[in-house]
């Protein structure tokens, strides 16, 4: 795959390393809403995972390759122990990354993102998608995927935004995307990293995410050993750009309680 090195990143700040990882179809830039409402003492890394935002893809991946490609990126530009957040494809990455690399992580955050295998329906789902892209393109996938991804009187508030997330998604390679999905159908369950890990842990669900569902929330939290877990009622799916000052102070919050 990639060379870890190609891959895209910016850093703002200093002090104890916070890395935060995008999710499907989107880009490193998700998170600048959060980022702009300040990590006081904190360096803020974001990360283009492969085949999405300006980082190249050379060879379809998995999700603990893209682990893997993430670790190499910080293991060239950090060298001391930090947080990692994950949103939606983001976070299996993130629990790839705690499965293989716990003992770099000071804690690890998943918004939107759960430890759960895709199931047998799921994995059908993203089989077709595959296909559609392969028929069709990736750009009439993504123009009728992400707008679903959002509370509808979100998106129907927010038309602006949906054109420009449409519009960058689109611009990701079509390989990149059907890798992406391709990766997510496979990925392994992993509640065991959940119920062995020792560092905190924070979970942030969007109420009105249709892609998780309440039971499934409360069940993760009940695996780890150290949680903050945060249900937010008026959120969906997308919450890092539906109220990105209340994902801050959630992440804030945990960091202040959680700090090494």
């Amino acid at each position: 795959m990639s060379n870890p090195t190609e891959l895209s990143y910016s850093i703002i700040g200093k002090g104890t390393p916070i890395v935060f990882l995008h999710g499907f179809c989107e880009d490193a830039s998700m998170w600048d809403g959060v980022i702009e409402k300040g990590f006081d003492g904190y360096q803020v890394i974001c990360i283009d995972l492969p085949g999405f935002g300006k980082s190249p893809i050379e060879q379809d991946f998995s999700i603990d390759q893209m682990a893997d490609a993430v670790n190499g990126l910080l293991d060239k530009i950090i060298s001391v122990p930090f947080y990692l957040f994950g949103h939606s494809m983001g976070g299996y990455v993130t629990l790839a990354y705690a499965e293989k690399y716990e003992e770099k992580l000071l804690g690890l955050g998943l918004i939107n993102s759960h430890p759960f295998a895709d199931s047998t329906t799921g994995k059908e789902n993203r089989q077709k998608a595959v296909e559609f892209i392969n028929k069709f393109g990736s750009t009439l996938f993504v123009k009728q995927l992400l707008p679903k991804l959002f509370p509808k009187s979100f998106r129907n508030s927010h038309r602006f935004l949906m054109e420009r997330l449409v519009f960058d998604a689109a611009k990701c390679p079509a390989r990149g995307i059907s890798s992406g999905l391709t990766a997510m159908k496979n990925r392994p369950d992993r509640s065991e990293v959940l119920k062995n890990i020792s560092i905190p842990f924070l979970a942030v669900v969007g109420k009105k995410d249709e892609l998780l569902d309440t039971n499934k929330f409360m069940e993760q939290m009940s695996m780890a050993n150290i949680t903050q877990a945060e249900l937010l009622p008026k959120l969906g799916h997308m919450s890092p750009f539906e109220d990105p000052k209340s994902i801050n102070n959630i992440i804030n919050s945990f960091l202040e309680n959680f700090a090494v």
